[in-house]
Order: C-alpha cells, then sequence, then structure tokens
C-alpha cells in the first residue's frame, strides 16, 4: 500500500549507512525496490580528505556536496551529482548542511532505543513478513 504523497517523491534521504547496528543498507537494491533514488549521508573520520565523485559500496556514486559553505559526503543511486546538489540546495535551512527533514527523523530516531526497533524486526520475521531487501531482484 502506498501512501497519496508517495507520487510527490522525489528522493530518499537515509542519515546513515547503518540504521540498524551491524546492518549496512543495500541502496541499489532498496532504489530499484522502491523506483526512487536513494541517497545516504555518510560519516567520515575527520581530516580524511576525499576525492570529489567515484563509486561507494553497492555501486553508490560518492559526490561531495557543498551545502551552506559546508562539505557533505554522500553516496546517491539514481542521482547525478547536480542532482544530488539540487536536492540538499532545496531541503536544507541556511544553518545546516543535513536536509531539515533528515535531520529532525534522526533526532527522533536516536530517542528509540535500538532494542525496540530489533524486536519490531523480529515481530515481522516471525509473522513471515521480513522485508526482502537483501533478495536480489
Amino acid at each position: 500500500m502506498q501512501s497519496k504523497q508517495y507520487s510527490q517523491l522525489r528522493a530518499v534521504i537515509l542519515s546513515r549507512e547503518q540504521l540498524i547496528p551491524g546492518e549496512k543498507i543495500r541502496m541499489t537494491d532498496l532504489a530499484r525496490r522502491i523506483k526512487v533514488p536513494v541517497i545516504c549521508i555518510i560519516r567520515e573520520p575527520r581530516g580524511r580528505a576525499t576525492k570529489t565523485q567515484g563509486r561507494g559500496p553497492s555501486n553508490a556514486n560518492r559526490y561531495d556536496l557543498v551545502v551552506n559553505g559546508q562539505r557533505v559526503p554522500v553516496l546517491a543511486v539514481g542521482l547525478s551529482h547536480e542532482g544530488t546538489q539540487d536536492i540538499f540546495s532545496v531541503a536544507c535551512t541556511p544553518k545546516w548542511k543535513i536536509p531539515e527533514a533528515v535531520r529532525v527523523a534522526d533526532l527522533i530516531a536516536k530517542q528509540v532505543p535500538s532494542r525496540v526497533l530489533l524486536q519490531g524486526e523480529r515481530a515481522r520475521t516471525s509473522r513471515g513478513l521480513k522485508l526482502e531487501a537483501s533478495r536480489k531482484s
């Protein structure tokens, strides 16, 4: 079932590569399954210089964006560097380098203990409703 707003969705932006500890997101599979580009903000150790463009895990494009004068490294599937930059330019408020909706969702998610998320996954699995993100299409 899809929401009424699904048709307005232009990209999914994830605040990190691991939403559940120890499980990296398969961005290519996710983008193919939902038929919408996927962007993941990546965190790098301080002082680590990287090239502007390249390939990341899951065959995602790696881009260094500049948002409000700050560098933001991302992985993207289904978007060019310019398209990804445009989305961040529109979605970010003047003070932040992270889109406002992502920043707020991340703040809320940090308040939910990971054991609650994992219990929900176990319940879905036991009822036979496990998402098939790891299965190749």
